[in-house]
């Protein structure tokens, strides 16, 4: 196998990306557009942005000189002039900004012990501050709390729509708002929900009752069955058994 040409002097910061993306590893969208940024943010540390956006001009240039060769027809840094093509140095010192931002903004982390058995599930676009998990025949979502949040349970039960208790579980303490209500086949159905205090914050718990869904192929006499589950009946101390657990943590 040839060896691969050495990188012109100021081109040696990019040797990392072409060590990672070395045959058969190529670089994609994916894959290789972090670690490009990354090498770049160092290029350009502590740089005013009218200097850092000039060096990484002439680095661009350079590096399509070099790319140019007929020996480097083949290199992990093709990927590389793809992306200055797409993005100007002014676009990637933008980009660069806004991921430095986001790293020095503190991570908050809601945690809760989950029952036995649970399965907690991930959503898109959902981070570490909320909890979705399944408990038998439950769905249980925990957010932190919002003073909209707070407002909308206030004027829920103003308006008499629901119950409320004061509720407490160790360290957490808060509201308890429930109400029974009909399902689309006019039978009770049952929701709970709480605003707690908790160490860290504040968090909303959301408690519905799934159940099994009718299946297309049902028979008259299984959809009759179905109809007649009682969704009021069901019990939170389960899940409330593991509220004391509920924290935000921030790092």
């Amino acid at each position: 196998m040839p060896r691969a040409s050495s990188l012109p002097g100021r081109l040696r910061y990019l040797q990392p990306f072409r060590k990672k993306f070395g045959p058969p590893n190529e670089p994609n969208e994916d894959t290789g557009f972090a670690p490009l940024l990354a090498l770049l943010r160092k290029r350009v540390a502590g740089l005013p942005s009218n200097e850092a956006e000039k060096l990484l001009e002439e680095d661009i240039i350079a590096l399509n000189d070099w790319l140019a060769e007929p020996s480097q027809q083949n290199d992990p840094l093709h990927f590389a002039a793809g992306v200055f093509l797409i993005a100007s140095p002014a676009d990637l010192l933008q980009q660069i900004k806004e991921e430095g931002e986001k790293a020095a903004a503190p991570q908050v982390f809601l945690v809760m012990d989950l029952p036995e058995r649970a399965r907690r599930r991930k959503l898109p676009g959902v981070g570490n501050d909320a909890i979705l998990f399944f408990w038998k025949e439950l769905m249980v979502s925990l957010q932190i709390l919002t003073e909209e949040a707070i407002a909308r349970a206030s004027e829920n039960v103003s308006n008499g729509a629901m119950t409320v208790s004061s509720v407490q579980y160790e360290v957490v303490s808060g509201q308890k708002y429930s109400d029974v209500t009909e399902n689309r086949f006019g039978r009770p159905l049952k929701r709970v929900s709480y605003a707690l205090r908790v160490p860290g914050g504040n968090v909303e718990v959301s408690i519905n009752f799934m159940g099994k869904r009718p299946g297309l192929n049902w028979t008259e006499e299984k959809m009759r069955e179905f109809i007649k589950i009682d969704e009021s009946k069901w019990d939170e101390s389960p899940i409330e058994a593991q509220f004391h657990t509920i924290s935000i943590i921030t790092q």
